[in-house]
């Protein structure tokens, strides 16, 4: 894979460098292996290492794409010699046969775009830099939605982080009574006394004393102290 070097930057168009977009876009496909990005007046702002480029090259290309005759050129780029046809949506394709070697430069809305590659196998440049560029510009647009989501994360994380340094600084009892608050709480369970057993049973006689007509003093006295016991 080719190694990227940042060439000092005219512009910033995008929010993220060309550079960046160049190293993305050779580890995303084995059809293109060099790039070169070019400003509005054909300077190189951001080429891979082992490619040669100049303000020369640029302004060629430039050149041939808005030559009105549409004639075919031929340009020296990379030590290599390419014909060059104007194609649609302001491309230029530069072949070289012998070589085996293809080129393609687009025009953006901010530069100027050459991609090269061998000229053999499937595949599309043009296709291969428009997805890139894409994916660019997707990314640029979903990039404010991604800071606001994470301004949004942090000043929710800050606010929950000053509640427990409030919350620290309360005496002891306080914090115990703000912990022991959010706990569920447990059922009463009511219990009952030996007195009260005996209170019920007591009741339960009187209630059924009717029923002891018929029996003697002694006997009741016996009858009750079994109901006690």
């Amino acid at each position: 894979m080719c190694l990227i070097k940042s060439v000092k930057m005219v512009f910033k168009p995008n929010k993220m460098a060309w550079p960046d977009f160049i190293s993305r876009m050779l580890q995303s496909t084995a059809k293109i292996d060099k790039v070169a990005v070019f400003n509005s007046n054909g300077a190189p702002i951001a080429v891979t290492e082992d490619m040669t480029i100049s303000k020369l090259e640029g302004q060629a290309l430039l050149n041939s794409l808005y030559d009105p005759s549409r004639s075919i050129a031929k340009i020296h780029i990379d030590n290599t010699d390419y014909t060059c046809f104007q194609g649609n949506d302001n491309t230029l394709l530069g072949n070289n046969k012998s070589k085996k070697k293809t080129f393609i430069a687009h025009v953006t809305n901010e530069c100027l775009i050459l991609v090269l590659g061998n000229s053999e196998g499937h595949g599309s440049f043009l296709f291969e830099l428009k997805q890139n560029l894409f994916q660019l510009q997707k990314r640029n647009e979903q990039e404010p939605r991604r800071r606001s989501r994470q301004s949004q994360d942090g000043t929710h994380n800050n606010a929950n982080r000053h509640d427990r340094r409030n919350r620290s600084d309360l005496p002891s009892d306080i914090q115990q009574t703000l912990e022991t608050s959010t706990l569920p709480s447990m059922p009463v369970q009511q219990t009952v006394s030996d007195n009260d057993v005996l209170v019920d049973l007591n009741d339960d006689d009187e209630e059924e004393g009717t029923d002891n007509e018929g029996y003697d003093d002694d006997d009741q006295q016996q009858l009750h102290d079994i109901v006690l016991y």
